[in-house]
């Protein structure tokens, strides 16, 4: 996962999302709500993300998680969304196009992979000298 329910709280407030989420009006934040639109934007990322880079990333780094609770704010607003959550959306779009197309390139280490190198040796060929000679061969 690109972001967490925590992460989405700290930056847009509990509140907030319990306005978004809470269509049983139990006054808590709608947690399978949240983690459908998550789901979504993952989805979202990894289109995007899979173009240059192996994925699952060893880590996210900070801009992922900022940009997937950019995208997830405007997944949750749905239809309602205004101005400055539509912007931010269209900026996080925006730099994952740029991972795409490599104008923008996630910090060194979300895709280091490190593969066993196997040493094995060459196997050696041995064969007995030929029995005709090209000279022998020559006058027959």
């Amino acid at each position: 996962m690109y972001c967490e329910t925590q992460d989405l709280i700290d930056r847009f407030s509990e509140r907030e999302l319990i306005q978004l989420t809470d269509f049983d009006s139990v006054d808590e934040i709608g947690q399978l709500v949240i983690d459908k639109a998550i789901a979504d934007v993952d989805s979202k990322i990894d289109g995007f993300l899979r173009l240059r880079y192996n994925l699952p990333l060893l880590y996210v780094p900070q801009e992922l998680i900022a940009a997937a609770c950019d995208m997830t704010r405007y997944q949750l607003h749905r239809e309602a969304a205004e101005s400055a959550v539509t912007e931010h959306y269209k900026s996080a779009i925006s730099y994952l196009k740029d991972l795409a197309t490599g104008r923008a390139v996630l910090p060194a280490g979300v895709n280091d992979i490190t593969i066993p190198v196997i040493h094995t040796a060459l196997p050696k060929v041995s064969a007995s000298p030929p029995i005709f000679s090209d000279q022998f061969l020559s006058r027959m």
